[in-house]
């Protein structure tokens, strides 16, 4: 079985053709019957609850396991032990202080956005979930500078 980094010279190198869905995930990934190579997410799964992000990883297993594919995601979490109301208020400060061309009216928007619909988890807990789910290996490829975005990648 490749490493993370074997997976990456497979996708990158394949010749295989690509296809792409775009659709609410978790229904596509319940509903669908095919198998895939590597499925890639960036900066959705913080949209779903704790319990459907480990029904939405049990269901990229199954997709992934015949082909020991990999599931990759680029998303936003929080630091370790970091509760959701301290993460939101990171963030806030983070666009008031740093996003220094919004409009009031943009960073209520902002604000309202993340406070109804942005439910990130820690690292750790990506982890636990994904092996759950029946992932080998959950391995974390890159942190952003301000450790808010972290790319992470999942063998089936």
């Amino acid at each position: 079985m490749p490493s993370h980094r074997g997976i990456w010279r497979q996708v990158l190198g394949s010749t295989a053709q690509a296809q792409w869905h775009s659709a609410d995930f978790l229904s596509f990934a319940k509903n669908c019957r095919e198998d895939y190579d590597c499925v890639l997410m960036s900066f959705a799964m913080h949209h779903l609850r704790v319990h459907d992000k480990a029904e939405l990883l049990r269901e990229y297993h199954r997709l992934l396991t015949n082909s020991d594919g990999a599931f990759l995601m680029v998303d936003i979490v929080r630091k370790s032990g970091e509760t959701l109301s301290n993460y939101q208020e990171r963030s806030q400060y983070d666009v008031k202080t740093n996003w220094v061309g919004l409009s009031p009216d943009a960073l209520a928007s902002f604000t309202d956005h993340m406070l109804k619909y942005d439910f990130p988890e820690t690292v750790t807990t990506l982890e636990e979930i994904g092996v759950a789910a029946g992932f080998r290996s959950v391995s974390i490829e890159h942190v952003a500078d301000k450790g808010l975005s972290q790319f992470i990648a999942m063998e089936a």
